[in-house]
C-alpha cells in the first residue's frame, strides 16, 4: 500500500513496442512534456498531447505508450489514498476523490503540476 507521495520523470523513445497493462496503486497525476502519450483505458485509446494532464485512480488498469513521432517525455506524481483524502479535505472539498476522465486539457493547472514536480525532484550535482 502506498501511503505518501513520490515523483517520476520519464523519457520514452518513440519505438514500436507492445504496451503492457499496468495497475496503479496510488492516485496518479501526470503532465506530458513532449511527444504524444497514449493510454488504453476502459476500452478506449486516449491521446495526450504536450501540456495534457493524465489522471488515474488507484486500481485503474491501463497501458501507456508513445503515440507520436517525437519521443515521449512526461512526469508523474503518485499520491497515496490517505494523503489524497487529507489534501482534499484540507481545502474544504467533500465526497470521495475519483478522477472521471483520464486525460484533461488545463494549461494553468499543468504548469502548476510541472512546477511542483520540479520543486520536489532530488538535486543533482555534476
Amino acid at each position: 500500500m502506498f501511503h505518501a507521495w513520490r515523483t517520476l520523470r520519464c523519457f520514452r523513445l518513440n519505438q514500436a513496442t507492445i504496451p503492457t497493462r499496468d495497475t496503479v496503486t496510488a492516485f496518479s497525476i501526470g503532465v506530458i512534456d513532449a511527444g504524444v502519450g497514449g493510454t488504453f483505458y476502459k476500452g478506449v485509446i486516449h491521446l495526450s498531447p504536450p501540456g495534457s494532464i493524465v489522471l488515474l485512480n488507484p486500481g485503474d488498469v491501463h497501458t501507456g505508450f508513445s503515440a507520436g513521432r517525437v519521443p515521449l517525455s512526461y512526469r508523474m506524481l503518485y499520491v497515496g489514498s490517505d494523503l489524497m483524502h487529507r489534501l482534499v479535505s484540507d481545502v474544504g472539498a467533500k465526497g470521495v476523490v475519483h478522477f472521471t476522465e483520464p486525460v484533461i486539457q488545463n494549461s494553468p493547472l499543468a504548469s502548476q503540476i510541472r512546477r511542483f514536480h520540479l520543486m520536489t525532484l532530488p538535486c543533482s550535482f555534476f
